[in-house]
């Protein structure tokens, strides 16, 4: 079977995947109002116990336990800000105090982003209530989740973290801490202080580094497709030491002639497939690890471009001007040269040095 053969069975089978997706959400709309008429046609039955909710929900759902072990911190949280309220009582204005008040354990601010996880969390346990005979008519914590993203979206532009997780810096050092084989510690390092995205990050050749000026060329930008560009058309990054030392110290454990920075067992450079398990991999391992419940929380969240997000968050609360950020983010062709019209080369590498936190182990 050739590649295009392939592809086009694979397109058939997602294809299938999707109708038999649509029938189902269709049969579950209509099983849901002969529910709510049988609802109407007699008496309601009272809902069991939160707990009981709660057990029976995780039951059904046979969650793997390190995705299992958010979804039990989300609704604790929930429910212990809440007085443990019958769940079925539950207001959207009671989810929305939650979200606009809940403190976190430790009494700190918990990140908009962040909280629209507890609250999607918490969502699925009341979509699941729904259809239950004894649940609600409406999931209020549905309707909450989108008033509180509509009320934040604003807030979340500005800042440039949009939803997804930014980590903190420390945060960032305990993912790194379990992860200390060459080749994902650089490949975690890359992300963090370059903001490289998957597919840059997978056709990164060996050549494309200067570990010696402490430069990248980010040969294979966004919206260029498969082309390589030539080094004085590429994405220029900078690296700082951690980054390079977790770079060397990878080339040297890997030994050997090495075309791409992340290749294959036959050579060739990986896909995006590859970075975003191996990055699922590295965040299980801290889930798996820790004794930090909220650490684990974030760190299971955590996805290949929430790394971007990392990098443009840590250089504004490093105080790097948004110049700087926009150009060292290359989110559009010529943002270096723009920017090194505006400012010189030892200019740029000390704001952002002076911004990027150190978070190697």
């Amino acid at each position: 079977m050739t590649d295009n053969e392939t592809l086009a069975e694979i397109r058939d089978e997602v294809k299938a995947i999707r109708e038999d997706n649509r029938e189902l959400r269709k049969e579950n709309s209509e099983l849901r109002k002969e529910l709510r008429a049988i609802r109407k046609g007699g008496d309601k039955p009272d809902p069991p116990s939160n707990d009981d909710i709660v057990s029976g929900f995780f039951t059904t759902r046979n969650y793997a336990k390190s995705t299992e072990r958010p979804y039990r911190l989300s609704i604790k949280y929930f429910r212990d800000y809440l007085g443990d309220e019958p769940l079925c009582h539950v207001s959207e204005q009671d989810a929305l105090d939650f979200a606009a008040n809940w403190s976190g354990r430790e009494g700190n601010d918990v990140a908009t982003s962040t909280m629209e996880a507890y609250l999607r969390r918490v969502k699925k346990l009341y979509d699941w209530m729904c259809d239950r005979e004894w649940g609600p008519e409406t999931n209020t914590v549905a309707t909450a989740l989108d008033r509180y993203k509509s009320q934040n979206s604003a807030e979340l532009r500005r800042s440039g973290q949009h939803n997804g997780t930014a980590l903190q810096p420390h945060e960032y050092t305990a993912l790194l801490k379990w992860n200390r084989s060459p080749r994902i510690y650089a490949l975690l390092m890359l992300a963090a202080k370059t903001g490289l995205r998957r597919k840059e990050l997978a056709l990164l050749k060996v050549e494309d580094v200067d570990l010696d000026s402490k430069k990248l060329y980010n040969r294979s930008p966004k919206g260029v497709g498969d082309t390589r560009l030539a080094e004085n058309d590429a994405d220029q990054k900078l690296l700082d030491d951690e980054t390079v030392d977790a770079v060397r110290d990878w080339l040297e454990t890997h030994g050997g002639d090495m075309d791409w920075m992340f290749a294959n067992e036959e050579g060739n450079h990986v896909s995006t497939m590859t970075i975003s398990r191996w990055v699922e991999k590295a965040t299980d391992r801290v889930v798996q690890a820790t004794d930090d419940d909220e650490l684990a929380e974030v760190i299971d969240e955590f996805t290949p471009h929430d790394a971007r997000r990392c990098f443009t968050t840590w250089l504004n609360r490093g105080g790097c001007s948004r110049d700087v950020i926009k150009g060292l983010r290359g989110d559009a062709a010529g943002d270096m040269v723009t920017l090194y019209t505006q400012y010189n080369e030892d200019e740029i590498r000390e704001e952002y040095e002076s911004a990027m936190p150190s978070i190697g182990v």
